[in-house]
């Protein structure tokens, strides 16, 4: 299962990366899952736009309740940041792991581009340690290689394969990087297909790149 809800556009890129607190998050969770039931291979996505660790995290907790909420439910759940924070939760994390996945947004190796293009995020070896901690406590672990800012995803993937479970690629969406594409993406699918590794997915953008 997916849902998305916007609730309005941004008038530009920084009202977008001001945070709009949903003060009545939980309630409107309570009402949108009453009755409702999972089946398998339905889930819910903690973010697939934004982020759920953004640094005002710290201060409201909105994203704990949020969990609370959803184990409390059993309901199966994904998170994808760029965050660190995550780790504030791994006690929830850790003991519900049979329900929630972690994935980390890891678009670099470089913590120079990191700091560039993603000012407001954890830096990337921090990210790394943070993947491998709740890989090592039985947690299910996942990458987003996207947008990718530089033609070196296969030296993240030799870095951390034993550390995810699985791996998602695909190629910028707005601002234009300079890469060759389709040679990125042919030695993506080598290297998996020489390892016997199927864990991988290449987003359609990637693939008709």
């Amino acid at each position: 299962m997916f849902r998305e809800i916007r609730f309005r556009h941004c008038k530009d890129r920084q009202d977008w990366m001001r945070a709009k607190v949903v003060r009545n998050a939980i309630p409107l969770l309570w009402s949108d899952f009453s009755g409702r039931t999972f089946g398998p291979g339905d889930w819910v996505w903690l973010c697939p736009a934004t982020d759920a660790y953004q640094p005002i995290e710290q201060e409201r907790h909105l994203t704990y309740e949020i969990l609370r909420f959803l184990v409390e439910k059993k309901i199966p759940t994904r998170i994808l940041t760029k965050s660190e924070s995550v780790c504030d939760d791994e006690d929830t994390i850790i003991r519900h792991k049979d329900l929630i996945q972690v994935g980390f947004t890891i678009t670099t190796l470089s913590d120079d581009l990191g700091r560039k293009w993603e000012p407001n995020a954890s830096l990337i070896h921090d990210r790394i340690k943070a993947l491998r901690f709740f890989h090592a406590n039985g947690v299910k672990t996942w990458v987003s290689v996207e947008p990718m800012l530089d033609d070196k995803p296969l030296a993240l993937v030799e870095k951390s394969k034993e550390d995810v479970d699985y791996w998602v690629f695909g190629k910028d969406n707005y601002v234009k990087h300079d890469l060759d594409y389709p040679r990125i993406r042919s030695e993506i699918i080598q290297w998996f297909q020489t390892h016997r590794l199927t864990n991988y997915l290449i987003k359609k953008e990637l693939r008709d790149a």
